[in-house]
């Protein structure tokens, strides 16, 4: 009997993968969402914006590129707006689709762009990125003074909209 331990390796990492509900927290830009099925994901958050020229004029248009590929493959994505259709894109085989901005910048100083960007299906902000903006303070500044009182705002309408914020510093 010849005992191979790669392979039973394997077998067990691929039971746990078939087990596990599968999330890659950055999807960026790119999408390639075919591959992306295709490699075990089950739902991803794709970026909106990154940087400090793509403002919400620009972020609504992703939206709507992302739409539009929603619309026109439904039987291989589903816009993720509740935790429930985490769970539904993986038993139905579909990729899950979280949209996100990994950059606050799009709103400006107006937090009342908030339930509007909710409301077309933004569920993760990223209230800053690398430099600061009029939310808080970014990774590449030389001192941290966290959020402005914008920024603070904003957390407060994300909390009650039930938008999930991410950083390193808020």
């Amino acid at each position: 009997m010849s005992y191979d331990k790669g392979n039973q390796t394997a077998t067990r990492a691929m039971n746990i993968h078939e087990q596990a509900v599968v999330i890659d927290g950055l999807g960026g830009y790119g999408f390639a969402y075919l591959d992306i099925l295709a490699g075990g994901i089950h739902t991803t958050n794709v970026t909106l914006n990154m940087y400090a020229s793509e403002g919400f004029e620009y972020v609504l248009n992703q939206i709507r590129r992302y739409y539009s590929l929603l619309e026109n493959d439904p039987g291989k994505l589903l816009l993720v707006e509740e935790v429930e259709d985490i769970l539904k894109a993986k038993e139905n085989k579909k990729l899950g689709i979280i949209l996100g901005l990994q950059n606050g910048v799009a709103l400006g100083q107006d937090v009342t762009l908030l339930p509007i960007l909710y409301k077309l299906g933004v569920r993760v902000i990223q209230l800053t990125y690398n430099e600061v903006n009029a939310l808080g303070y970014g990774c590449l500044e030389r001192k941290d003074h966290g959020l402005t009182s914008l920024g603070a705002q904003a957390v407060h309408v994300m909390n009650r909209l039930g938008i999930l914020r991410q950083g390193n510093r808020t």
